[in-house]
């Protein structure tokens, strides 16, 4: 893939790397969020994002690093149309696939406490190039484990992360309202917001993937 060399950096550049088109003259279309997911839909609504939704489109992810992920859901979702997706680095190694290692994660003993970055990148498909928007936190493990019984309302990694520093795991944070406070997706929204993105790569520069996809077997 011709953006594997600069994935490894990208989330650490992400933070201090802005382009604004603004100051090109550049005006964007009104874009599309593409997600099936109700929760994550839910918590973009109250981010001030002036996007229309598509619901129920589950793109197939591909296994790669995570800014590979990105590029190439946002290259299948289509012009105009923004994506999003979520990984976490722990120990400096991204885990792309981490929705389906969750319990090798929570099984880890409470010794080990692991350093976690939770980062969320949006992807913008703008009919010409792919632009990558970054979101990062540091967190550490809530003391939850596989066996603990988690509530119905929760969804994602809420239940089992808290902010560094902080007590309540993004769960309870949401319950007391004070999520967005801490949100990578909050961060990454504000960034797309602001036209200040991390990556960008033309489309028609994009190689068609042939490698494996995310829980294939699954």
């Amino acid at each position: 893939m011709v953006m594997v060399a600069v994935a490894a950096e990208i989330v650490v550049v992400a933070a201090v790397v802005a382009t604004n088109d603004k100051q090109r003259g550049f005006k964007m279309k009104k874009p599309i969020l593409v997600s099936s997911n109700e929760n994550k839909l839910k918590e973009f609504s109250r981010f001030g994002l002036d996007l229309d939704i598509e619901k129920g489109r589950d793109l197939k992810e591909v296994m790669a690093d995570p800014l590979g992920v990105i590029v190439y859901k946002a290259l299948e979702a289509g012009p105009d149309r923004v994506v999003e997706d979520t990984t976490l680095i722990i120990d400096g190694t991204p885990i792309v696939d981490i929705k389906w290692r969750l319990k090798e994660l929570l099984s880890l003993p409470a010794d080990k406490q692991p350093v976690i970055q939770w980062v969320v990148i949006l992807g913008y498909n703008t009919g010409t190039e792919i632009r990558a928007f970054y979101g990062t936190v540091m967190c550490k493990l809530s003391g939850l484990t596989p066996e603990s019984e988690v509530s119905k309302d929760a969804f994602g990694f809420d239940p089992y992360l808290c902010p560094m520093d902080e007590r309540h795991s993004f769960y309870e944070l949401e319950k007391l309202g004070l999520k967005d406070k801490f949100s990578p997706r909050k961060l990454a929204a504000e960034a797309f917001m602001a036209n200040h993105y991390g990556f960008s790569i033309e489309a028609d520069k994009i190689k068609p993937w042939t490698g494996a996809y995310q829980n294939e077997n699954g």
